[in-house]
Formats: structure tokens, C-alpha cells, sequence
């Protein structure tokens, strides 16, 4: 493919005045063709995470994110505010006593809806939470998981655990104790 930066490099001769505008105008007509198409490049990935985001924020909401634990758990329901004290590290407990493990899909959409339903925090205020907890020593955030089959491995082998995820995630596994109020 015939490219003007190839062709400049192979020119040779003395530097003169011609051969300085010719390269000044190839450069900026390839640096030109070049933000051209990058800017269509940036536009049809932006397009394309705008169908993707689209497609996929349709599917969560607070109204179908879930609370859950391993079936072999004793839990069986929690409050909302059990659910936020455990998931903002206000208690480390169960209701029964046993220690509670909150974990979560590293997913930002996720947790929007999840911690904006469930403590009206957004993810500025849920930041501040956690920057501030974390310097005093009194807490961190929930272990964050890289993909939901690691999470739900870790769910359902872990009693003490748990997560929210959209109801469609759950497995036989796993067990509903808390869901959002539906939001007519």
C-alpha cells in the first residue's frame, strides 16, 4: 500500500526549499489523514461501547440485583440495612454471628446500581466512603472478583460469603436473601 511517509523516506537529495515544502505538505496531509481516521476509529468504538453499555444497563437494575449466599449458608433473608452495614464494613456479622464475607464482580455498573440502591451513595460519595475508612484503619471495600464464575465458584464453596449479581446470575448453588423493592 502506498504510503507518503514511505515515499518521503526514500527521497534523497540535497535539502532544499522545494524539497522542505514538499515534506512539510506531505506531513501535515498524512498527520491530517491520520486524525481523520483516528477520530473514526475513536467514533465507532465510542458508538459501539454506547450499543454495548446500552444492551447491558437494560439488564441490570436495582429491581432485578439480588443479595446472595452459598445454599449451604444459615442465612436465609436479610433487612436492606443488614445488607448495607455488611456491604459498607458497618458490621462484620451475620445476624446469626458468624462472620460475614462481602465480595463483589469488578463491574462498575454493577456496583452503581447495587450501592446506589441499597445506600443512595453514588460513586463519588462511595469513593469518599471508602478513601476515608481506609485511612483511619477501619475498614476496605469488598474483594472485588474479575469475572462472575470466579465469584460464583467462590460463592457458593464459601458459606460465610456473600454478593449481589442480576437475578439472571444465579445458580442452584447459590441462594436469594435479599432483593430490591421493585421501582414502578
Amino acid at each position: 500500500m502506498f504510503n507518503k511517509a514511505n515515499s518521503l523516506a526514500t527521497h534523497q537529495g540535497p535539502a532544499n526549499s522545494l524539497s522542505k515544502q514538499c515534506l512539510f505538505l506531505a506531513k501535515n496531509d498524512f498527520v491530517l489523514s491520520a486524525k481523520l481516521t483516528s477520530k473514526k476509529m475513536w467514533l465507532n468504538i465510542a458508538l459501539t461501547a454506547l450499543l454495548f453499555s446500552g444492551s447491558a444497563l437494560s439488564q441490570v437494575s436495582p429491581s432485578n440485583m439480588v443479595v446472595v449466599v452459598s445454599k449451604h449458608s444459615a442465612i436465609n433473608k436479610l433487612e436492606d440495612k443488614q445488607v448495607a452495614n455488611i456491604f459498607l464494613t458497618r458490621v462484620n456479622y451475620f445476624p446469626n454471628g458468624k462472620r460475614a464475607m462481602p465480595v463483589e464482580l469488578n463491574n462498575k455498573h454493577y456496583r452503581k446500581y447495587f450501592y446506589e440502591g441499597i445506600s443512595g451513595k453514588t460513586a463519588t460519595e462511595l469513593m469518599a466512603y471508602w478513601t476515608r475508612l481506609i485511612f483511619l484503619g477501619k475498614g476496605h471495600p469488598p474483594k472485588a472478583y474479575g469475572n462472575m464464575q470466579s465469584l460464583i465458584h467462590y460463592l457458593e464453596s464459601n458459606p460465610r460469603s456473600i454478593s449481589y449479581m442480576p437475578l439472571a446470575q444465579l445458580t442452584n448453588d447459590l441462594k436469594v436473601v435479599y432483593r430490591f423493592p421493585y421501582v414502578f
